[in-house]
């Protein structure tokens, strides 16, 4: 980090006051021992020690409990075994447990993200010390960087890697290689911003390239004679404020020769990002500066291998595009060996602290013993066998679990909301549950429907990538000030990807979940056969499916 000495500008003075990276030792032998005081700073609510904490995965709770944490746990391409989750599942139930009772999920329970990491809350830092050493003796990241912060992210992958009955290509080790380097090299912990990589071998998409910084699809390439499978590469995509879609990067690259080259990406984005604007620090504004072709030149400068162009994508464009396909593997599968796996739908990610546990005994009693986390806040089990499937279908957990939930459910996302983020807006997490609840008696359909709530325009709950996308906000309804959402309609990724349009504003909470109903009812009368909603959306225009719904409401 020394190279980086002086060349940022007052946006990055904290960082460079103090490494993130040093801040590892103060919490191992002073915050862990003499508690929330300690941390320097720790009555003032922007103290840059608070930021400093994010690079180990700890997020200061809101203002309604500050003295608690968030912890993230980075699990590369979502894989874990059996014996990792149950640690957490106990760790949760001694170390974190909520001072509130939250009424769908009780005082202890963890949430999956979107990035397939896991997120426990009402962490007290005076027992982080105790709960690494957790982590470390069940194999899951300890104090390591990347959590949060300036750094690579847990970078994300097909959650059925290395089973897949479709697979072009087994990803699932180029993500550890590439994770391992990253977490271990002290060359990348200062970014400019946060930096976001997804590797996936699968035809089906389910890695999201597009919105990531880095998003590497499968693909093969002619070279002397013989056709070879590697990765295609998107660059410079992101959701949140000034969301931008990755762009082909015209690159093709081996398995062997990935790790260089996402090292080498990350290098350029390192030293050519904007330091002196942290609104545009992100890659996707480099490459929308300077163009995908000078980045691809820049990074085959600083790469130690040959950058090759073109690279034919091995995506299933049909599924992909069309929508017919969530994406999120929810279901009973056959895997390449014949064994099956098992998409478990966690409605909003949120799992209780026994369930988890009792999710790891099933994968060791029926599976191969490994639980896999999506980019839909769900869970995979693999490796069951055909003749305990019906056992297995059977088990009291599925009723909570489902592995054949309704349209509503299996498509609900949602972020933290203001139940512990400072950012957020809105409550979201107990409020999907009864949205979706509500939908289930209200509405019948049996297509595909991807719903996201975000609490505020950080898009944490990717809302602009739904058919149906929430943004927390506030407005007036009968002279008071409550709880809002903007609504939008028709995004989804694939190779013709679009961002949704939002086309209602300020709705108020109360109201918004009888606004969906009515748009969704109108899909079903106004839809051709089979057509699926991001296909109606698109041939009817997003300003008119709104308004035939506001219409229908007003009537």
């Amino acid at each position: 980090m020394e190279h980086l000495r002086g060349m940022a500008s007052k946006v990055e003075e904290w960082k460079n006051e103090k490494d993130p990276v040093e801040i590892k030792d103060e919490i191992l032998n002073e915050y862990s021992e003499e508690g929330f005081e300690a941390i320097e700073g720790s009555e003032d609510d922007n103290s840059d020690e608070f930021e400093r904490l994010k690079w180990y995965g700890l997020y200061q709770h809101n203002d309604k409990s500050p003295e608690y944490f968030m912890h993230r746990i980075k699990i590369p391409n979502g894989i874990m075994t059996a014996e990792q989750a149950r640690r957490v599942g106990e760790v949760i139930k001694e170390y974190a447990v909520g001072e509130e009772e939250n009424p769908h999920f009780g005082r202890t329970f963890c949430d999956f993200t979107t990035r397939q990491c896991i997120q426990i809350h009402w962490v007290d830092i005076r027992d982080i010390k105790d709960i690494w050493d957790e982590w470390e003796d069940v194999g899951l990241p300890t104090g390591a960087t990347g959590a949060c912060g300036d750094v690579f992210r847990n970078i994300v992958g097909c959650p059925v890697a290395g089973v897949d009955k479709n697979e072009v290509t087994d990803a699932s080790g180029l993500v550890d290689d590439v994770a391992d380097y990253f977490m271990e090299s002290d060359d990348f912990s200062n970014l400019p911003r946060k930096f976001k990589v997804s590797i996936t071998g699968c035809k089906e998409g389910c890695g999201q390239g597009e919105i990531n910084d880095l998003g590497f699809h499968p693909a093969t390439k002619e070279i002397d004679g013989e056709t070879v499978e590697g990765f295609t590469l998107k660059a410079g995509g992101g959701l949140g404020r000034g969301g931008i879609m990755a762009k082909d990067a015209d690159v093709f690259v081996t398995p062997d020769e990935l790790p260089e080259f996402t090292r080498a990406a990350a290098a350029v984005f390192r030293d050519e990002g904007n330091r002196e604007q942290r609104a545009r620090a992100r890659l996707r504004y480099l490459v929308e500066e300077k163009g995908v072709d000078w980045y691809r030149e820049k990074v085959a400068e600083e790469a130690d291998i040959e950058v090759r162009r073109g690279g034919e994508d091995f995506r299933d464009e049909a599924n992909y595009n069309a929508g017919a396909h969530y994406c999120d593997h929810v279901g009973i599968h056959e895997q390449d060996d014949g064994d099956y796996y098992a998409g478990l739908q966690v409605i909003t990610g949120r799992l209780k602290a026994d369930w988890l546990i009792e999710l790891a005994d099933l994968a060791e009693g029926y599976g191969d013993g490994t639980l896999r986390l999506t980019q839909r806040q769900n869970v995979v089990i693999t490796g069951i066998d055909e003749d305990d499937l019906d056992e297995f279908r059977n088990e009291d957990l599925l009723k909570r679990i489902p592995v054949d939930p309704s349209p509503f459910r299996r498509g609900a996302i949602s972020c933290t909301g203001t139940e512990f983020c400072s950012l957020a807006l809105i409550e979201t997490k107990n409020r999907m549950v009864d949205w979706v609840q509500r939908l289930e008696d209200e509405v019948d359909i049996d297509s595909p429907l991807r719903v996201h709530l975000s609490g505020c325009n950080a898009s944490c709950a990717q809302p602009q990538i739904a058919d149906i996308g929430f943004q927390g906000s506030k407005t007036r309804k009968d002279g008071e000030i409550v709880e809002a959402v903007n609504v939008g309609i028709g995004g989804g990724l694939g190779p013709d990807p679009e961002f949704i349009d939002w086309v209602v504003k300020g709705v108020a909470c109360d109201d918004a979940v009888g606004l969906v109903g009515d748009i969704i009812r109108e899909y079903k009368e106004g839809s051709d056969a089979d057509e699926t909603f991001r296909e109606y959306v698109r041939r009817v225009g997003t300003d008119e499916v709104a308004e035939r719904a506001q219409g229908a409401e007003a009537a």
